[in-house]
């Protein structure tokens, strides 16, 4: 890995500047994805700029083809959802995900949610898991919410509520975003949401929806 830290730290920015070009970002992404597997160098592929580089590749190539969702899309997608998952799965990692422009990324991914058919499924849950890691601690939320986070939530919410697997993900990372400068923004929203989602509630879940209420 360190004879490759030089031509690796070229590839990254390479991929920061290219990202408009789907054929490039998609071989470029695919192998910083499977970099992040290895753990031991995380710190590394961080202080390189990995983290910029996926929401780079995410952010000029999460718009659906006006004829529909195209392979090269989802591969992308796909590829940067799990490569942030991967860097998430630690404090460092999932801090440096929230500051770097990872969360914003992936709010915009589930914020879109009714733009894309459902081949792209995968990638909503992928990217609400991904916020669940990073809304683990308290600095997470913040930003989370301070990049509206609750309402990207609830629009995912609208457009897949019959989905049952995204549905549950996305109740699980409101409880984690509420507070009481929440309230009256997401309210008023869940409760239009009320009827097509409540067959996936729980009794912890209205639990949660009960306290926010209150």
């Amino acid at each position: 890995f360190d004879t490759l830290k030089s031509g690796l730290g070229k590839e990254l920015a390479e991929i920061q500047k290219n990202s408009k070009n789907s054929t490039q970002t998609r071989y470029g992404v695919q192998f910083l994805r499977t970099l992040t597997g290895i753990k031991a160098r995380h710190a590394d592929l961080l202080d390189l700029k990995i983290v910029e580089a996926f929401s780079a590749a995410l952010r000029d190539n999460s718009s659906p083809s006006s004829d529909g969702d195209n392979a090269r899309l989802v591969l992308i997608l796909d590829a940067g959802c799990r490569g942030l998952m991967e860097l998430s799965t630690d404090e460092v990692g999932a801090k440096a995900v929230a500051q770097r422009g990872g969360t914003r990324q992936l709010l915009n991914v589930i914020d879109s949610a009714e733009l894309y058919s459902s081949e792209v499924d995968g990638v909503l849950l992928l990217s609400l898991k991904v916020l669940e890691l990073i809304c683990r601690e308290a600095s997470g939320r913040t930003i989370v919410n301070k990049q509206d986070g609750g309402t990207a939530v609830v629009a995912c919410l609208r457009a897949k509520g019959t989905h049952e697997e995204i549905s549950r993900s996305c109740l699980n990372l409101l409880s984690k975003l509420f507070d009481e400068e929440m309230v009256k923004k997401l309210v008023s929203q869940l409760v239009k949401l009320s009827e097509s989602i409540g067959k996936h509630f729980t009794p912890g879940d209205l639990g949660n929806l009960s306290r926010l209420a209150g």
